[in-house]
């Protein structure tokens, strides 16, 4: 049932490792991505190679799935495509790349552009960086605008894992805030992902209603693990519900009844006004990755049947 409520969801990047194996890889992935069953929406890259690009996106239309664009993680890395880059050379390679990525979006038919903040490389000069960051988004937000996407910034953790710029979701908030006010451009909202918000020591239901605040335009569902002996130690996004993990059925349910709360979900959308509701999770162990994404509609679906109706 949760499908006549939400754009439901799932990231290919994370559920399928050929994703991470170059080209033909990401074209196996892709194909094998498309076949799942009730998934509207499958979150990925797609090929630079305009011939594999080009099948890639048949193979997902041709199954009926739309695309969700995620940034691929060479902005989350200081070097020569650093989105907050003091050198101008740098700068000005992320903004060209950035603008490439969303021809690509744009062809693949995607309005949403997921991101994150790029990263947190000199502590010292933090709000130097963050002005750099927001400029670089005053560059690439009114081509989004133009292409009808919107950019959807992720809070993720600064101090530890991935050490990105914009951590905290308050903090996001205010950039966000600060960013409009500034450029007018409002095409350029927040995504809270279930799986950083422990590791910025936050509740991710507090999470939602702070981003609430500014437009909260896209919702990842992950899980966190913090025993450091479990294969889902660190940035792996664990699925919901495994050995270990921060989430469960009964936090899952507790966010979706949240989102009703805010606004964010509706108990009674039109098919245009579902919002988007991504999982953005490994495999269960020794699970494969189609049958994980059974377990976790089947998840998602229990949960959201009593978040609506208070079972």
């Amino acid at each position: 049932m949760i499908e006549r409520y939400v754009r439901l969801g799932l990231s290919s990047i994370i559920l399928f490792k050929e994703m991470q194996s170059g080209p033909l890889g990401e074209l196996e992935a892709l194909s094998k991505a498309s076949r799942l069953k009730n998934y509207e929406v499958i979150e990925t890259f797609l090929s630079d190679d305009e011939a594999l690009r080009k099948e890639e996106i048949r193979m997902l239309w041709g199954e009926g799935k739309s695309i969700s664009y995620n940034a691929r993680a060479i902005y989350q890395v200081p070097g020569k495509y650093n989105i907050n880059s003091l050198d101008d050379v740098e700068f000005q390679n992320g903004v060209d790349h950035m603008k490439r990525q969303l021809d690509i979006c744009a062809e693949a038919k995607s309005e949403k552009f997921l991101i994150t903040s790029g990263p947190d490389y000199l502590p010292e000069r933090r709000e130097d960086i963050k002005r750099r960051f927001a400029e670089h988004l005053s560059i690439i937000a009114p081509y989004a605008e133009m292409l009808g996407i919107t950019i959807c910034i992720e809070p993720t953790e600064r101090n530890r894992f991935k050490h990105l710029l914009l951590g905290p979701t308050k903090e996001c908030v205010s950039f966000v805030d600060d960013f409009q006010k500034e450029y007018g451009y409002r095409n350029v909202c927040l995504m809270v992902d279930t799986a950083h918000c422990p590791l910025l020591e936050e509740d991710p239901l507090e999470a939602v209603r702070l981003a609430s605040a500014q437009r909260l335009g896209y919702i990842h569902v992950g899980n966190a693990v913090f025993d450091e002996e479990s294969e889902y130690y660190g940035h792996t996004h664990p699925p919901v519900g495994v050995h270990g993990g921060v989430y469960g059925l009964k936090e899952l349910e507790a966010l979706l009844r949240t989102l009703l709360e805010i606004g964010y979900l509706k108990t009674s959308p039109s098919y245009e006004e579902r919002p988007n509701l991504s999982y953005e999770m490994a495999c269960y162990s020794g699970v494969s990755p189609e049958t994980s994404a059974i377990f976790a509609y089947e998840m998602a679906d229990i949960a959201f049947e009593r978040a609506l109706y208070g079972h």
